[in-house]
């Protein structure tokens, strides 16, 4: 024949790579950096928040007569976060990564307390920006997903609290409502020391990719100083979270995929000078799409939606990526 005959054998310097799939987290999506490449990712990211709170400071002596300060307040939250964060890969089965985040908040709080008459509702409104919580991770792929095995990442990413925390801005006292302390700031970080390690499971069914993740939070305590002034320290713990991520990715053709996925994370009651804050338990759940078009060989676009499922999540959270490959 004037030509070969069969298949060639795949080449022995070609190893398996976890599917390639839209980044709708740190943990779930991508595609781990090639050895000796190095990809430069900015990011923007806008997420809202709306919640109406009552607090009740007070006590009854007949079921429908409460003595004492109800307050109902109402916060709008606006956030938007740009960062630029680089990966390299050490080798095709290791990747390292570093992201630095650049944070701007908007915060505005109605309140108005139904005890004492007032008949206006009190407007305070507070923002901030700044630096915030710079990120590590690392991601290695465990096996090689033969045998009809799904592909295994293992996950550790690290935060630093370089943005200013939530104990380290100044309150005010609301004039004209009694008992109300409003922030004149917003934080930009979270104020602790973060870990977490996570594993990543993808089982590609051609053209569908399925994936899961489980994750386990850690934050270390710290001792911060009372905010009445007195220069009275205290230490919080905060409490430790577990998730889990599962959907699947879809590859329309050769240049765009999409997914679609839901997470989902138990935040366990923070303990202030070793005794537990009963209430302090968050469940954050979302409904996750993604979407990403390769625009070069070079470039993807990456866009991604959350949309919360329960009342501690953020209402929606909007994200744009655009990793570069050099």
């Amino acid at each position: 024949p004037a030509g070969p005959v069969g298949q060639a054998p795949p080449k022995q310097d070609e190893k398996p790579r976890p599917p390639e799939m839209p980044r709708l987290s740190d943990a779930v999506g991508g595609v781990l950096t090639r050895q000796g490449k190095i990809v430069v990712e900015p990011a923007l990211e806008y997420a809202f928040t709306d919640s109406n709170r009552i607090f009740l400071d007070a006590f009854t002596f007949l079921p429908a007569i409460a003595i004492g300060l109800i307050d109902v307040r109402q916060v709008d939250q606006h956030s938007l976060m740009a960062s630029i964060g680089a990966r390299y890969g050490v080798t095709d089965r290791l990747e390292i990564e570093a992201r630095v985040p650049y944070r701007a908040r908007f915060d505005e709080q109605r309140s108005r307390p139904v005890s004492i008459g007032a008949g206006i509702d009190e407007t305070f409104n507070a923002s901030g920006n700044g630096l915030g919580d710079i990120e590590f991770a690392a991601r290695y792929q465990l096996n090689s997903g033969a045998g009809g095995w799904p592909i295994l990442v293992g996950n550790m990413r690290a935060t630093m609290p370089t943005g200013k925390g939530p104990f380290d801005i100044k309150y005010a006292r609301a004039q004209g409502v009694p008992g109300a302390v409003f922030p004149t700031e917003v934080p930009t970080g979270s104020g602790f020391f973060s870990f977490e390690p996570s594993v990543t499971a993808l089982y590609a069914s051609d053209p569908a990719v399925f994936f899961a993740n489980l994750a386990y939070n850690y934050n270390m305590g710290t001792k911060e100083k009372a905010l009445d002034g007195s220069g009275d320290k205290f230490k919080v713990d905060p409490g430790y979270a577990v998730g889990m991520t599962f959907g699947m990715g879809f590859g329309i053709n050769e240049r765009s995929s999409f997914n679609i996925g839901y997470g989902h994370r138990h935040v366990f009651n923070t303990k202030i000078n070793n005794q537990t804050l009963k209430g302090s338990q968050l469940d954050i759940g979302q409904l996750l799409l993604g979407y990403a078009f390769k625009y070069s060989r070079e470039t993807t676009l990456n866009f991604s939606v959350a949309i919360g499922t329960t009342n501690d999540a953020q209402d929606v959270r909007l994200s744009f990526r655009m990793p570069m490959v050099f």
